[in-house]
């Protein structure tokens, strides 16, 4: 005697109905992942951007109080460089231009913040495209300063230096001959040394600037 299968009868509404259950549900927990993940880089960003506003805050007192010390030395330099062209020399006017010559202002940025957040690959975090371009400009800067500081130390210690060990009592604070500035050789390093200076000066400022930007990008976060 034949067996007679009995046919199942799919119910395709419901698969359907679990189907788009199914479907909601990983959806839902992209979006919730998602979220989360945007909330953590969300933190991750404010504590870059409140770690770069004390770093940027540091480096404007810095490069003022710079600036203006520089400002002075080259105005001292300058006011100095008229005793080349006297016949006798002053030698208080003299040590003047000695200590000008032999005074070194220390500018060190904090770049900790910059280093930390390129060494991790989250530079991208940063959502303020703008912020990003400045950020890069004011750091590369700094780099291209590296480069004119070190040509203005070893003309220090080449030229600068052994004069002063060779001319200038430093004790006494006085001037071993004055006759040794009125040398050709002499008027060609403070010249020399002017120049760099000029070129340093220059570069704080434009630097002053760089920062100036991204501190005004920084608060408008």
């Amino acid at each position: 005697m034949p067996v007679v299968k009995e046919s199942k009868q799919i119910n395709w509404k419901d698969k359907f109905v679990e189907l788009v259950v199914v479907v909601i549900g990983i959806t839902l927990a992209f979006m919730m992942n998602r979220s989360y993940e945007n909330h953590k880089n969300k933190q991750v960003e404010y504590q870059y951007l409140q770690s770069f506003k004390d770093d940027i805050g540091s480096d404007l007192k810095q490069l003022d109080t710079l600036l203006r010390h520089q400002e002075r030395q080259l105005q001292k330099i300058k006011n100095s460089q008229s005793l080349f062209s006297r016949s006798t020399i002053n030698p208080d006017s003299a040590m003047t231009l000695i200590g000008a010559l032999t005074t070194i202002y220390i500018y060190s940025s904090q770049k900790t913040t910059y280093e930390t957040i390129k060494s991790s690959g989250n530079f991208n975090i940063l959502s303020d495209y703008r912020l990003k371009q400045a950020l890069i400009k004011y750091y590369q800067g700094m780099d291209d300063l590296k480069y004119l500081r070190q040509t203005t130390n070893f003309y220090y210690n080449t030229f600068v230096i052994p004069f002063i060990l060779k001319n200038v009592d430093l004790h006494r604070k006085k001037i071993v001959s004055l006759n040794a500035l009125r040398n050709r050789r002499f008027r060609n390093m403070v010249y020399g040394f002017q120049s760099l200076l000029i070129q340093k000066y220059t570069m704080h400022k434009e630097l002053y600037q760089s920062a100036r930007t991204v501190m005004t990008l920084l608060k408008q976060i």
